[in-house]
């Protein structure tokens, strides 16, 4: 009697001890804070100083183009200052945007009007300009990114582009396509410029904007900081 007394005791003793475990809250596991950013084609070079700043922080990345950026998003990074801009943005770099030619183009330098019209299709053959008597290709990007957007308020004067022109996605289309043809013509941030293409006019300069819905704070502000730095 003695000895089962005292395996029921021990037994309720246990059970005792698993339902005080199993009833204490567990320590929870820290999940670092992460950051959703939005950026535009042309400013895709500064989205390696974005995860240089970020250390240990989460990144999430989506790149569209800009009048489809979605305002809540932690940071939206663009070139050039949008038209309404009711938001805290701070600059975090200088673009400049230029027009390029293929490099054995003999058209190596060209005015504002000659562009205007090369772009609107006015000037069809290179031999107007000097050149050989080929068709002018013209590649340009959807009214809805930022660069063209620059382009145009700083070179078209309200100007249509031709109808002939060919519609790139991103400036490494424009790069490739203007490499590759010694006719074409199209427009790239100079960051995105490298030896195989020849700039014959500089369109504009814009500050490159990391633009957030409020202000800032907790590790946005950190990457904000160490990003204008």
């Amino acid at each position: 009697m003695k000895r089962s007394f005292t395996f029921l005791l021990l037994t309720l003793l246990l059970l005792t001890f698993f339902l005080i475990a199993s009833c204490s809250p567990t320590t929870p596991i820290a999940v670092p804070e992460s950051i959703t950013i939005q950026y535009s084609a042309a400013a895709q070079p500064w989205l390696s100083a974005v995860f240089d700043c970020a250390e240990k922080t989460p990144i999430f990345a989506d790149q569209r183009a800009v009048q489809y950026f979605d305002p809540p998003v932690d940071i939206a990074i663009r070139l050039g200052e949008p038209e309404q801009l009711r938001t805290p943005a701070f600059e975090i770099g200088i673009e400049e945007i230029v027009v390029i030619v293929h490099p054995q183009n003999p058209v190596t330098e060209i005015g504002v009007t000659e562009v205007r019209e090369l772009f609107t299709g006015r000037i069809r053959k290179w031999s107007q300009l000097g050149g050989p008597n080929a068709s002018v290709r013209v590649w340009i990007y959807a009214s809805g990114e930022d660069i063209q957007q620059i382009f145009e308020a700083a070179v078209m004067q309200g100007g249509t582009v031709t109808s002939l022109a060919q519609l790139a996605t991103n400036p490494d289309e424009v790069y490739q396509a203007i490499a590759d043809d010694v006719d074409a013509i199209g427009i790239l941030p100079r960051s995105w410029k490298a030896e195989n293409v020849q700039e014959v006019y500089m369109a504009a300069t814009v500050p490159v904007l990391a633009i957030i819905p409020s202000e800032e704070q907790g590790v946005t502000a950190d990457l904000l900081a160490c990003l204008q730095e």
